[in-house]
Order: C-alpha cells, then sequence, then structure tokens
C-alpha cells in the first residue's frame, strides 16, 4: 500500500499550527492572571494607583462631579461647604486652561471672597485674582471670540456692578487698540462703561441712584451659561415727573412729554420744580460729551454684531433720549420690533409713542397687540386695549380676541373675567343691531368662521380642563372669591349653555352665599348665553365628525 508523502507533510504542519495556538493560549491565560493578582496587591498596598488601571477615565468623571457640586453649593450659598470642594476641585485642575472651566473656578472663588470678607472685597486683591485666571488660560490666539475675552468681561462686570467705573475704563481703552473683533458681549460692556462715565460726569440733582442704579444680572449658572446669551442689563425704575421736550415745535402739542413724564426705566433723569429737561439740556452745553458718543457707538455696534447683543438696546435707547434725540430712538426701536422676538422693543416703542404721537390710535393698537401676541401674559398692554376701546378706538371683537388670547395663558383675577363677560352680553347686542347677522339667537360668526372660528372651537375644548373644570371650581369656591367664580360662570354660560355643570354649581353656591347682587348679574345672562360648544359639537356630529 501506498502513503502519499504530501499528505504526511500537511497533517505534520496542521499538529505543529495546533500546539502553538495552544501554547499562546496559555501565554495569555497566564499573562492575564498576573495582571489580576498585581492588580489585587496593588489595590491593598497603594490604592490609589488602582485609578489608573480602570478601562474608565475616573478622574475626568470625578472632576465632572466636583464641578457639578461646586456649583450647586455656590447657587445655594452652602460657603463653607463650597470652599472644600472649590479647594479639592483646584487642586485636580491645576494645569487646566480650558476658559470654560476656569471660568466656573474663578467665579465661585470671587463669590467666596465676597461672602467670606463680609461683602467688603480689596480691589487690589481681586485684580490679582483676574491676572492670575488671564494668565491661567493663556494667549488663546486660536480660541472663539467669547472664550478669548472671557476675563475681561468678567473683570468689566464686576467694576461696574461695584461701582468701579474707572477701572473698567482702563481695560476699555486697552481693548480700543485691539484689531479684532471684540464679540458683541465685550462691546456692549464697553458701552454700558462709558455710559456709566458719563452718567457719573452730569449734576447730582439729576442722577438717579441708589436702588434705581444700574442693575448688572450675572447668570448664576456660570459654566452652561455662554457669553453669546449673558443677561446683562441696564434698567432703571419707578415712575418719575419729567418734563423732556423733543423740539419746540412739539413743546405745545398734548403728547408732548411735558404733559406726562417717562418712567425712569426709559429717561433715567430725576427732576424737581426747580429743575426741568431744559435744565439738564443747558447743564450738558459745555460739558465734554465724548464718554456719551462712545457709550452710543459702541452699544450701537453690540446691536448690530452678529449674534446681536439684545441687552444693549435699553441703555442705548436710555441715552438718546437723554441726549434728545427721540425720533432716532423711535426709529431703531422700529426695527428691532420687526427683528427682535423680544417683546421689549415694543414696549419701548409703545411708551414713547404715547407721549409723542398719543392720538395715533392705530399704531398704538398695533403696538398693543403685538405685545400681547409675543407676551399673552401682558396685563398692561391688555388694559391699554381696554381703555382705547372705552375711547371708541378699538372694536369689540377685536377687544374679546385679545382678552381670550390673555386667558388662554394664565388665570386671571375677576376684573378681566367681568370684562370678558361684558364683551359677550355686548356683542349680541352689538350684532342685533348693526344686524350683520339674522336673528340674536344665531351664533356670531367671530365664533364659527375662518381661523377665527377653529380657533374658538379648540379654545372652547381646552377651556373646559383649563378654566372650567370641577377642580377649579371647587378651588375657588374654597377661595371664597365669590366676584371671580360670578363672572367665570357667565363666561362659560356663552360658551357651553347655561346647564353646564360649572354655571349651575356656581349658582348654587351663590345662592346658598346669599350673593343676591351677583345672581342678578348671571340672570342678566341667561338668556343671552350662545353656547358655542354645544352648536360646534351638533355641527360635527350631524357630520359624523369628533371634536
Amino acid at each position: 500500500m501506498e502513503v502519499d508523502m504530501w499528505d504526511t507533510e500537511d497533517d505534520t504542519k496542521v499538529v505543529k499550527k495546533s500546539k502553538q495556538k495552544q501554547r499562546k493560549r496559555k501565554v495569555e491565560k497566564d499573562g492575564k492572571r498576573e495582571k489580576e493578582a498585581k492588580r489585587i496587591f496593588l489595590s491593598l498596598t497603594k490604592p490609589l494607583l488602582v485609578l489608573g488601571l480602570d478601562p474608565k477615565p475616573l478622574r475626568l468623571e470625578h472632576r465632572a462631579r466636583l464641578r457639578h457640586l461646586l456649583r450647586r453649593l455656590v447657587n445655594r450659598q452652602q460657603w463653607v461647604a463650597a470652599s472644600g470642594v472649590l479647594s479639592a476641585y483646584m487642586k485636580g485642575t491645576l494645569n487646566d486652561t480650558s476658559p470654560h472651566t476656569n471660568r466656573l473656578k474663578f467665579w465661585a472663588l470671587l463669590e467666596l471672597l465676597k461672602h467670606v470678607e463680609n461683602h467688603s472685597i480689596n480691589t487690589t486683591r481681586i485684580k490679582n485674582l483676574y491676572d492670575i485666571w488671564s494668565k491661567k488660560i493663556g494667549s488663546m490666539k486660536t480660541w472663539p471670540v467669547e472664550s478669548r475675552y472671557a476675563v475681561h468681561l468678567e473683570f468689566m462686570v464686576f467694576c461696574l456692578l461695584r461701582g468701579h467705573a474707572e477701572d473698567a475704563y482702563h481695560l476699555a481703552l486697552c481693548l480700543e487698540q485691539e484689531k479684532g473683533d471684540i464679540g458683541p458681549m465685550l462691546k456692549m460692556m464697553m458701552g454700558l462703561t462709558f455710559y456709566e462715565l458719563w452718567y457719573s460726569s452730569i449734576p447730582k440733582e439729576f442722577q438717579v441712584r441708589n436702588s434705581d442704579q444700574f442693575h448688572l444680572q450675572e447668570n448664576s449658572d456660570m459654566e452652561e451659561a455662554s457669553f453669546s446669551n449673558e443677561n446683562v442689563q441696564s434698567e432703571r425704575y419707578n415712575s418719575v415727573e419729567s418734563h423732556m421736550a423733543d423740539s419746540q415745535s412739539r413743546r405745545d402739542s398734548d403728547a408732548s412729554v411735558m404733559n406726562g413724564g417717562l418712567d425712569l426705566w426709559l429717561l433715567p433723569l430725576r427732576f424737581s420744580d426747580e429743575h426741568s429737561f431744559e435744565d439738564f439740556v443747558y447743564s450738558q452745553r459745555n460739558q465734554p460729551n465724548h464718554h456719551y458718543k462712545n457709550a452710543v457707538k459702541y452699544l450701537q455696534l453690540a446691536l448690530r454684531s452678529e449674534p446681536s447683543a439684545s441687552a444693549a438696546l435699553l441703555p442705548l435707547i436710555q441715552l438718546l433720549l437723554m441726549g434728545g434725540h427721540v425720533d432716532e430712538a423711535l426709529n431703531m426701536l422700529e426695527k428691532q420690533c420687526c427683528n427682535s422676538a423680544s417683546v421689549l422693543p415694543i414696549r419701548a416703542r409703545a411708551a414713547l409713542l404715547e407721549h409723542f404721537d398719543g392720538n395715533n390710535s392705530l399704531l398704538l393698537r398695533s403696538c398693543f397687540e403685538d405685545m400681547l401676541k409675543k407676551d399673552p401674559t401682558c396685563s398692561d398692554a391688555l388694559a391699554k386695549l381696554i381703555k382705547m376701546h372705552q375711547n371708541g378706538d378699538y372694536s369689540l371683537e377685536s377687544l374679546l380676541e385679545m382678552i381670550a388670547l390673555h386667558l388662554d395663558a394664565t388665570d386671571a383675577e375677576y376684573n378681566t373675567w367681568r370684562v370678558f363677560s361684558s364683551c359677550f352680553l355686548r356683542l349680541s347686542s352689538y350684532e342685533d343691531e348693526h344686524k350683520q347677522h339674522c336673528a340674536l339667537n344665531k351664533t356670531p360668526k367671530l365664533f364659527t368662521d375662518g381661523i377665527s372660528g377653529k380657533s374658538w372651537r379648540l379654545r372652547c375644548r381646552w377651556w373646559l380642563t383649563r378654566h372650567f373644570s370641577n377642580r377649579k371650581l371647587e378651588s375657588e369656591i374654597e377661595a371664597g372669591d365669590l366676584q371671580l367664580l360670578t363672572y367665570k360662570a357667565a363666561c362659560a354660560s356663552y360658551m357651553y349653555g347655561w346647564e353646564y355643570s360649572y354655571v349651575t354649581k356656581a349658582y348654587s353656591h351663590l345662592e346658598k352665599e346669599n350673593g343676591n347682587e351677583l345672581l342678578l348679574f348671571l340672570d342678566e345672562y341667561r338668556g343671552n348665553s350662545f353656547g358655542i360648544y354645544q352648536k360646534f359639537q351638533k355641527k360635527f356630529t350631524h357630520f359624523n365628525i369628533r371634536i
């Protein structure tokens, strides 16, 4: 019998390879056992070395936990615990050059110093801290603009908050020499610095100080905030009589500020019987105004930047008004109303129009409506529209829609519901008098046709739980506000009919409480209720549609 030599050689090769694999597996297994034994030995003798053996980055995880804990403790003003956490965090991040994490550390350190030293901070010591912070993160030539000038921005905020405008001014002079873009937030802070310097130079009798001075709001959650949306504002509140006139031609106008003053948040100047706005303008004629011009310049640049520093708008409008540039302020506000999602430009524009163009009811009406559309909780705008309606400058249907929009967003007091119910009642009379619909008992087209009809159909369904649920009724009865209960029941009768449970239960409660006058008020609505939602249900049931 012959044996093939090639087959024998192949078998030998296979056997050799198999033995090699077995030996390799044994070595790997022995190596794993050796490493495991070493790990156990190190954990018993040198526990800290185990951190480096773990496949997960425990050091990074511990830093993140310390960072989160530090932020929480500072926000809760637990200073003793925060100081311990900050000490451990700073030791564990000695070589960290990130502006993001360094910002949190130094912000927390400044807050601790402020409270440990009983709110009296040594300015020299603070400057040294900012110098250390700046050196810590280096030149940052390759970093984004908002990170590159992080320390400068924080230091300017710190100085202005504590009335050290001169220190902020020296930094602003240095930043003026920068060739590149310094970012919108820093431009705004430079504008506010020059604003404060100019404001400090005007006669003391015109200044508004103490609780009405600058309020720069710092974001307490420093780590998660970015400079592009930092909430830094300049506001002056409370109302004051002012005697401002834009020009000689406006001096005799009924809409002139001479006949009522602007609020401090728009015109932060204080006047008395001895000093008028004209006196203020006269006092500024011989004063250097380069700080004023720089303030306007940098606030305008901040507002026009991309992204825009929208918080620069209010201080800019204040400066323009104090300088007598009312038309420029109005033009700027008009542009901002179109480009901004904020309600502030519309609010400021409406306030100025009331004083300088008070007879332009069409424009004022548009402003108040836009305010409510952007911020339905704005009760001031609604009050203005109610007043315009009382003066015959605003339609009943539009007022009803605006009140409904307001009630979509708020749990209003009884006065709002009272006006709302009177709108329903007057609408039925109005429709009958003008004969826009066939009969009194026919639902007005406002509630049935087009986009308005669709909105009311959805609103009626939503308000069943939003305003007229059993839980709401019980809480209102418990609160004992009979007027709120009455006016809401009147509105509910128009929307859902007189037999709706909220209406009947409210009526029964008023009978128990002997609220005779309020019962008479509800009785007036009994025969005029539309029952809008009932008619919606009948209509859609007829077409086999569920609503």
